[in-house]
């Protein structure tokens, strides 16, 4: 799968903004493809490299306020827009007057996010929901934790179901390429994901079911990341939400015993369900190669004791336990 990098791409926008004008976050977002990444040009905006070609002065908010810019002196954004002839209003540019939209974004990938977007449109199309009727006898759990905002650690443990040891894992440590942006997580950690996959194939191992940390169908768009990895990798994926993304369910009624189905736009999409009456809470969905019956009946079956069944019990305690390890390493105080 072709991730775009997102920074690049966003700096041959800023390039394209010519003196005289300014344009918003929100114009850059759209660009990209999706106005939920305005919070994240933003954040780009702040802390980036600099060089001859870098724009950034001609980013503003919405409003037209100049915002935040790299230095200290806080007249800096004032003065290079001025030197480039935008007219400024106090704090404030006319965007009337100044706006400039019209980016050039057949180079950009056509819109990356919005290309994204679309893959992800077409990904419930692809997902099998066939029923599984055995009782798994090896399955795996997958989960990462971030050490930064830039390095993170994935870690995939194998269980045997019969007693529920541990009977291989492995943990990969990487950059991460890809920014948060609401709607796009698998993006940011796909990649981990089909890696680990990749270390348990070369090392004969695979899953009769993989446990995903995140959610399968149960997803605004039919497609959260334990479809996505199911689809990527032609593997069999039950998503483990947390939390309920979408869809209405009557949570007062979840019991050990009787889970309460999740229904989004007339369809059962996944179940509400407990470890204990006494626990939180948790969120089942098919990944890939799954019906809900058959990802909630194998899901309670690796409840033994723990809020979330144990292959992500594992997978998450293993990932904090390596990422924690390397960051003590990387940080002699």
């Amino acid at each position: 799968m072709h991730i775009p990098i997102l920074e690049r791409e966003l700096r041959r926008l800023i390039e394209q903004i010519p003196a005289g004008c300014v344009t918003t976050y929100g114009d850059l977002a759209e660009a990209l493809g999706s106005r939920s990444a305005a919070r994240w040009v933003g954040e780009f905006m702040v802390d980036h490299p600099h060089d001859s070609s870098c724009f950034c002065h001609r980013i503003v908010r919405a409003t037209g306020e100049i915002g935040l810019f790299i230095s200290d002196d806080g007249n800096e954004k004032s003065r290079k827009l001025l030197a480039d002839g935008v007219h400024l209003d106090g704090n404030r540019v006319d965007l009337t007057r100044h706006r400039f939209s019209e980016f050039d974004v057949p180079v950009l990938s056509q819109r990356p996010l919005a290309r994204l977007l679309a893959e992800q449109d077409s990904l419930p199309n692809r997902v099998e929901t066939a029923p599984y009727r055995p009782t798994p006898g090896i399955v795996a759990g997958m989960d990462i934790s971030y050490q930064s905002d830039e390095h993170a650690v994935g870690a995939l443990v194998f269980l045997d179901t019969r007693n529920g040891d541990i009977v291989w894992l492995t943990t990969v440590r990487r950059k991460v390429e890809f920014p948060y942006i609401p709607g796009f997580l698998a993006y940011r950690e796909l990649p981990f994901h089909l890696e680990l996959m990749e270390q348990a194939r070369t090392a004969n191992f695979w899953p009769d079911i993989l446990f995903v940390d995140g959610n399968g169908l149960l997803h605004p768009r039919g497609a959260g990341i334990a479809t996505h990895l199911g689809v990527e990798a032609n593997v069999r994926t039950i998503g483990i939400g947390k939390k309920l993304l979408c869809g209405t369910v009557n949570i007062d009624a979840v019991t050990v015993e009787q889970p309460q189905p999740v229904v989004h736009r007339d369809q059962t999409i996944g179940m509400a369900c407990r470890g204990k009456n006494h626990f939180r809470p948790f969120f089942v969905s098919p990944g890939h190669q799954i019906n809900v019956a058959d990802a909630v009946r194998v899901a309670m079956l690796m409840c033994r004791g723990h809020r979330l069944p144990e292959p992500i019990f594992h997978a998450d305690r293993v990932s904090r336990e390596v990422a924690k390890t390397q960051t003590s390493k990387m940080d002699p105080t």
